[in-house]
């Protein structure tokens, strides 16, 4: 330990004489020099003991709390970044099953679309073609192939046996409806020209007449009403017999083997289900010839 700084003092010590003596120094009292050392408050800082040095143990406890911190925050942040990248893949996922089903409908409708056309080819359905030009006409009218024209209009009368709603909609698919008459001129053309097409009495076509929606209100496919001048009934007709289906007969057809021109009611009702082949119209389609 350094040395202090030494401070000498002269200390003396009186005998005690007799009770009521003054007692007082004597020359020769011995003189008893005593060391006395004060530290400076430097030296007493430099003399403190340090501080105790942590244990292996300690170090070892806080290196492993430290590693635990550091581990918690990686897998916290890997944790995130999965997080994100699910939600990520998700909305992905998502808006390619959107893309998906679009796709299903555009495929659906296309495949619709290629059936009809299809029927249609069946059917040999070609546009409509202008008459062979000649030196006084630059124009015409045409009803197109397998459609007969008369009286500003064109019918065609189909060779298949479809219920009236399937023949309604095979109309439709070849660009007209089923047949509306409106006149006495055009009940007879039409009886006379089913007449040679039919086989057999029960061989008859449909027409576009329906009271599927009121009993006994007759309307045609365009949903104008039947005129009372313009009835072409067959005796006893209509009836809405049920011996054949319990809903009764609520579409019109028409036709008879042995019509003749005199009488022109041939119309009956039946049941709606039942096959028979039909008639379409149209109006004539007007073209430019070159």
């Amino acid at each position: 330990m350094p040395d202090a700084d030494i401070v000498y003092s002269d200390v003396k010590f009186k005998r005690s004489k007799d009770a009521g003596r003054e007692v007082t120094s004597s020359p020769d009292v011995s003189t008893t020099y005593s060391d006395v050392k004060f530290s400076s408050p430097s030296t007493q800082q430099h003399n403190q003991r340090p501080a105790a040095e942590p244990s292996p143990q300690n170090k070892q406890r806080r290196g492993a709390v430290t590693l635990e911190r550091v581990l918690l925050l990686i897998a916290t942040l890997l944790l995130a970044a999965a997080l994100a990248a699910l939600a990520a893949v998700s909305l992905e996922n998502r808006g390619t099953k959107i893309n998906l089903e679009k796709l299903q409908r555009d495929l659906t409708n296309l495949t619709e679309t290629q059936k009809k056309m299809n029927e249609l080819n069946k059917l040999n359905v070609n546009p409509p073609r202008c008459p062979e030009p000649t030196p006084s006409r630059t124009s015409g009218h045409t009803c197109g192939r397998d459609w007969e024209h008369h009286g500003g209009k064109c019918y065609h009368f189909t060779k298949t046996n479809l219920t009236w709603n399937d023949s309604r909609e095979r109309c439709t698919l070849l660009g007209g409806h089923l047949v509306m008459i409106e006149s006495q001129e055009e009940q007879r053309y039409l009886v006379n020209k089913v007449k040679e097409l039919m086989t057999t009495d029960e061989d008859k076509f449909w027409i576009g007449l329906t009271d599927a929606e009121t009993e006994n209100t007759w309307k045609w496919v365009d949903g104008s009403s039947l005129s009372p001048h313009l009835e072409f009934w067959l005796h006893n007709e209509p009836d809405n017999w049920t011996g054949q289906n319990v809903e009764g007969e609520d579409c019109v057809r028409l036709g008879e083997k042995g019509a003749t021109t005199r009488n022109l009611r041939y119309w009956t009702d039946k049941s709606c289900t039942v096959p028979h082949k039909s008639i379409c119209e149209k109006s004539l389609e007007k073209c430019t010839c070159f």
